[in-house]
């Protein structure tokens, strides 16, 4: 983020000194300041329709955020209206990202004798090949020939031509690519190239991130058609663009070769993505998933990198065989290691408690029936801001609820009755002792409501205990489990990325189900009683540090070291309380 403030900063600056308005216009009077030859601007200057940048005047010095070739993808997209961006998905890569990106994939693979991005853009990773292999001493010449890309923006595709001709003249070589480089869309078909090889080395680049779920992004009929055409079922649902970039990859790329894509993280946990992530693994072996950090991207969106090698025969082991794509994340970002295979016989949540979740009807259904205020009789109404550390907020901090602003919402049940009598009979279903589960955080966080006077709304989840038999429990534990650092760290590791920030998880309502038991019902036992009395402090802070003493206890209920394990899981608990009451400890 910083990178792209620098570059709008420099690029206001450079718009009111040479009078460019289009981002073309922009790209052009910076390579032409720059040192870009001559010849080559004046030629994209007629490619895009544009005047060629004046000869005289005086330009200001080109600063180093927007100096050399690499740097013109980054000109261009930064000039380019928001919205038109986001709607595309076009956020090109900054040049040290694309490098690391590259570095990577030639560690294991070796420097690739030919490369192509499916979606070039500014030509970012053409040029990080490019640098490496006359790094590793080869021939530039031979390596600006082996350099291929497509994309469907005709510009972009004009300003990789210019960028690669100004690396090819940096380094003592007459090279124009027009013909390597080519107008198409990688998804809907294998690009025609003139004189391609049959497979490249290296297939790389950052593909649009286009999510299916909401917005102008959202692909037509006819255009999902002819995904699913190409792509089959992989390509159904609401898979994101980016992910069919990798079986798109894997067209084009060589037996022996390799593929290195910039991902969104929710393309490794999705559920929508799996027929995606299965296909892929049919063809290609996933040697890893790298985590390039935060802040690259003028975007809200979390990203990864997915490693692929391509064999000569097809994979011997199958979907889910080896690690998970969310694991190999998981690595990356140092998340603690649980032994997942030593609890599957313990039995899970799912047996001992039902999960009921709020959807949609039971939200608009309970709108009317909202008042503010406590009132005897009339359950509390919490939403996602009234969930703390094992209690509730509810009248401690005002929330919003239908759009407006409440101090302690209740629901009145004779109005609800009259408006809305199946709403009614579910808000009555749930009024017993339960644990209420907020969907999304650093770890599970939860309330539990012993007294059974709490009404959850969208999007938390009620996790009651199950009635009868010798394995009944209390709310408190399954509050045991839920918090439990065992249990985070498993969490963790498979929701990695799928919340709204790094260390925040999106765990779905039906997965809760699927959460393992502890082995010893004693030490179970134990910890449940002690987390109702934590429950009865009023301090937050001192409930906060109380819980993380508990850390280890929790972690004997299943056998797991508590030594790694309870520091990195403290971390994350402090970390939920500091919205409530500020600054932590430390």
């Amino acid at each position: 983020m910083r990178v792209i403030a620098a570059e709008r900063a420099a690029l206001a600056a450079w718009r009111a000194a040479t009078g460019a308005e289009s981002p073309a216009e922009l790209v052009a009077a910076v390579a032409r300041a720059g040192g870009a030859p001559d010849v080559a601007v004046q030629e994209f200057c007629a490619s895009v329709g544009i005047a060629r940048p004046g000869a005289g005047g005086v330009h200001p010095r080109v600063p180093d955020v927007l100096g050399g070739p690499a740097a013109l993808g980054m000109v261009h997209q930064t000039a380019l209206p928001r919205t038109g961006r986001r709607r595309g998905g076009v956020f090109y890569t900054p040049r040290g990202l694309a490098r690391t990106v590259v570095d990577r994939a030639i560690s294991a693979a070796g420097v690739p004798g030919t490369a192509c991005d499916p979606a070039v853009g500014g030509g970012a990773f053409l040029l990080a090949v490019a640098d490496a292999a006359v790094t590793a001493g080869r021939d530039p010449a031979v390596v600006v020939a082996g350099l291929w890309g497509a994309d469907i923006d005709p510009v972009a595709v004009e300003v990789s031509r210019l960028a690669l001709r100004w690396w090819a003249a940096d380094h003592g070589v007459d090279d124009d690519p027009a013909g390597r480089l080519v107008v198409a869309d990688a998804l809907a078909g294998i690009p025609t190239w003139r004189d391609a090889p049959a497979g490249f080395d290296l297939v790389v680049g950052n593909p649009p991130f286009l999510s299916q779920l909401r917005g102008r992004a959202v692909r037509t009929e006819g255009r999902r058609a002819v995904l699913v055409e190409r792509f089959g079922p992989a390509a159904g649902g609401y898979v994101d663009d980016a992910a069919l970039f990798l079986l798109a990859a894997l067209d084009l790329t060589a037996a022996g070769g390799s593929v290195a894509l910039l991902q969104p993280v929710s393309v490794l946990t999705a559920e929508h993505a799996e027929g995606t992530r299965a296909a892929v693994e049919r063809r290609a072996v996933l040697r890893e998933v790298g985590d390039p950090g935060t802040g690259w991207f003028d975007a809200s969106v979390e990203v990864c990198t997915v490693h692929l090698d391509v064999p000569a025969e097809a994979p011997e082991a199958s979907y889910g065989a080896s690690k998970s794509w969310a694991d190999r994340l998981a690595e990356a970002r140092g998340l603690p290691a649980v032994d997942v295979a030593a609890w599957t016989s313990r039995g899970s949540l799912g047996d001992v408690a039902r999960v009921t979740s709020a959807f949609r009807d039971q939200y608009y259904g309970l709108v009317p029936a909202v008042t503010d205020g406590p009132r005897p009789g009339q359950p509390r109404l919490i939403t996602v801001g009234s969930v703390g550390l094992l209690r509730d907020e509810h009248g401690r901090r005002p929330v919003r609820f239908a759009r407006r602003r409440w101090a302690a919402p209740t629901v009145d049940l004779e109005v609800l009755e009259a408006t809305s009598p199946r709403v009614a009979a579910w808000v009555r279903g749930l009024l017993h002792p339960k644990v209420v589960v907020a969907p999304q955080g650093r770890l599970l966080t939860c309330a539990v409501d012993p007294d059974g006077t709490i009404v959850p709304s969208v999007p938390l989840s009620a996790v009651s205990p199950l009635e009868g038999g010798h394995d009944a429990v209390s709310p408190w534990h399954l509050a045991a489990v839920l918090l439990s650092p065992p249990v985070s760290a498993l969490v963790a590791r498979r929701y990695v990325g799928s919340g709204l920030g790094p260390e925040t998880l999106r765990l779905p309502a039906r997965a809760l189900r699927d959460l393992p038991l502890p082995g010893h019902r004693a030490r179970w036992d134990r910890v449940a009683a002690n987390l109702a009395d934590l429950a009865t402090l009023d301090n937050p802070r001192r409930r906060t540090e109380d819980l993380v003493v508990a850390g280890t206890p929790m972690c004997r209920m299943y056998d797991v070291d508590a030594a790694e394990l309870v520091p990195w899981w403290a971390e994350r608990v402090r970390a939920t309380l500091r919205p409530l009451t500020g600054p932590g400890p430390g």
